[in-house]
Protein backbone atom coordinates (compact mmCIF):
# COMPACT_ATOMS: atom_id res chain seq x y z
CA UNK A 1 0.00 0.00 0.00
CA UNK A 2 3.07 2.60 0.95
CA UNK A 3 3.91 2.25 -2.75
CA UNK A 4 0.01 2.76 -3.92
CA UNK A 5 0.15 5.99 -2.22
CA UNK A 6 3.50 7.47 -3.16
CA UNK A 7 1.86 6.61 -6.56
CA UNK A 8 -1.25 9.39 -5.75
CA UNK A 9 0.69 11.25 -3.38
CA UNK A 10 4.52 11.14 -3.42
CA UNK A 11 5.50 11.21 0.19
CA UNK A 12 3.29 10.84 3.34
CA UNK A 13 3.10 13.23 6.49
CA UNK A 14 4.23 11.48 9.67
CA UNK A 15 0.27 11.01 10.46
CA UNK A 16 -1.03 9.36 7.41
CA UNK A 17 2.09 7.11 8.14
CA UNK A 18 0.66 5.91 11.35
CA UNK A 19 -2.81 5.81 9.33
CA UNK A 20 -1.19 3.70 7.51
CA UNK A 21 0.28 1.25 9.80
CA UNK A 22 -2.77 1.33 11.68
CA UNK A 23 -4.75 0.15 8.31
CA UNK A 24 -2.13 -2.86 8.33
CA UNK A 25 -2.26 -3.98 11.84
CA UNK A 26 -5.85 -4.02 11.52
CA UNK A 27 -6.49 -6.41 8.24
CA UNK A 28 -7.10 -9.69 8.50
CA UNK A 29 -4.73 -12.12 7.41
CA UNK A 30 -5.81 -14.47 4.76
CA UNK A 31 -2.33 -15.90 2.86
CA UNK A 32 -3.51 -19.32 3.64
CA UNK A 33 -7.38 -18.75 2.81
CA UNK A 34 -6.41 -17.24 -0.60
CA UNK A 35 -4.05 -19.65 -1.79
CA UNK A 36 -6.97 -22.37 -1.66
CA UNK A 37 -9.40 -20.45 -2.98
CA UNK A 38 -6.81 -20.10 -6.24
CA UNK A 39 -6.55 -23.93 -6.16
CA UNK A 40 -10.46 -24.39 -5.82
CA UNK A 41 -10.77 -22.05 -8.83
CA UNK A 42 -7.58 -23.93 -11.00
CA UNK A 43 -8.80 -27.19 -9.85
CA UNK A 44 -12.36 -25.82 -11.44
CA UNK A 45 -11.02 -24.71 -14.46
CA UNK A 46 -8.61 -27.88 -14.94
CA UNK A 47 -12.32 -29.79 -14.47
CA UNK A 48 -13.94 -27.72 -17.32
CA UNK A 49 -11.07 -27.91 -20.22
CA UNK A 50 -11.09 -31.47 -19.40
CA UNK A 51 -14.88 -31.12 -20.83
CA UNK A 52 -13.22 -29.02 -23.71
CA UNK A 53 -14.54 -31.84 -26.64
CA UNK A 54 -18.28 -31.20 -25.37
CA UNK A 55 -18.06 -27.39 -27.08
CA UNK A 56 -21.28 -26.64 -25.47
CA UNK A 57 -20.71 -27.25 -22.25
CA UNK A 58 -17.22 -26.06 -22.11
CA UNK A 59 -18.08 -22.52 -23.52
CA UNK A 60 -20.99 -22.09 -21.11
CA UNK A 61 -19.12 -23.56 -18.09
CA UNK A 62 -15.76 -21.20 -19.28
CA UNK A 63 -17.49 -18.22 -19.34
CA UNK A 64 -19.57 -18.79 -16.16
CA UNK A 65 -16.77 -19.61 -13.88
CA UNK A 66 -15.13 -16.34 -13.97
CA UNK A 67 -18.30 -14.64 -13.35
CA UNK A 68 -19.37 -16.37 -10.32
CA UNK A 69 -16.08 -17.77 -8.93
CA UNK A 70 -16.73 -15.72 -6.32
CA UNK A 71 -19.83 -17.13 -5.02
CA UNK A 72 -18.17 -20.10 -4.15
CA UNK A 73 -15.79 -18.82 -1.92
CA UNK A 74 -16.23 -20.44 1.48
CA UNK A 75 -18.04 -18.14 4.16
CA UNK A 76 -15.15 -17.62 6.28
CA UNK A 77 -12.86 -16.62 3.78
CA UNK A 78 -15.53 -13.78 2.12
CA UNK A 79 -16.49 -12.84 5.45
CA UNK A 80 -12.59 -11.55 6.33
CA UNK A 81 -12.46 -10.29 2.05
CA UNK A 82 -15.74 -8.28 3.09
CA UNK A 83 -13.90 -6.56 6.77
CA UNK A 84 -11.03 -6.15 5.01
CA UNK A 85 -12.62 -3.79 2.04
CA UNK A 86 -14.75 -2.02 4.47
CA UNK A 87 -11.46 -1.58 6.63
CA UNK A 88 -9.57 -0.74 3.32
CA UNK A 89 -12.09 1.99 2.02
CA UNK A 90 -12.58 3.56 5.50
CA UNK A 91 -8.38 3.83 5.65
CA UNK A 92 -8.65 5.42 1.97
CA UNK A 93 -11.57 7.96 3.17
CA UNK A 94 -9.02 8.81 6.10
CA UNK A 95 -6.30 9.38 4.09
CA UNK A 96 -8.42 11.57 1.51
CA UNK A 97 -9.12 13.64 4.62
CA UNK A 98 -5.52 13.96 5.77
CA UNK A 99 -3.76 15.23 2.12
CA UNK A 100 -1.96 18.16 1.74
CA UNK A 101 -3.22 20.63 -1.01
CA UNK A 102 0.00 19.49 -2.82
CA UNK A 103 -0.66 15.77 -2.84
CA UNK A 104 -4.44 16.40 -3.62
CA UNK A 105 -2.93 18.17 -6.55
CA UNK A 106 -1.41 15.06 -7.51
CA UNK A 107 -4.11 12.72 -6.70
CA UNK A 108 -6.20 15.20 -8.96
CA UNK A 109 -3.41 15.16 -11.71
CA UNK A 110 -2.99 11.43 -11.91
CA UNK A 111 -7.00 10.16 -11.66
CA UNK A 112 -6.95 13.43 -15.11
CA UNK A 113 -4.03 11.14 -16.78
CA UNK A 114 -6.14 7.73 -16.11
CA UNK A 115 -9.67 9.22 -17.11
CA UNK A 116 -7.57 10.35 -20.76
CA UNK A 117 -6.19 6.86 -21.23
CA UNK A 118 -9.65 5.16 -20.66
CA UNK A 119 -10.89 7.82 -23.16
CA UNK A 120 -7.95 6.40 -25.80
CA UNK A 121 -8.69 2.97 -25.11
CA UNK A 122 -12.35 3.54 -25.68
CA UNK A 123 -11.73 5.09 -28.69
CA UNK A 124 -9.91 2.48 -30.29
CA UNK A 125 -12.24 -0.59 -29.17
CA UNK A 126 -14.94 1.19 -30.62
Amino acid sequence: MTKRLEYWLQKQTPAQETALDEWSRGLFSMAAERIDDRKRVQAAFQRILERRRDSARFRSEFTDLPAAYDRTRTPAYQAKRDANTRHTLAFLAQICGMLTPAQRSRAVDRMASLSRSFKRLACTMG
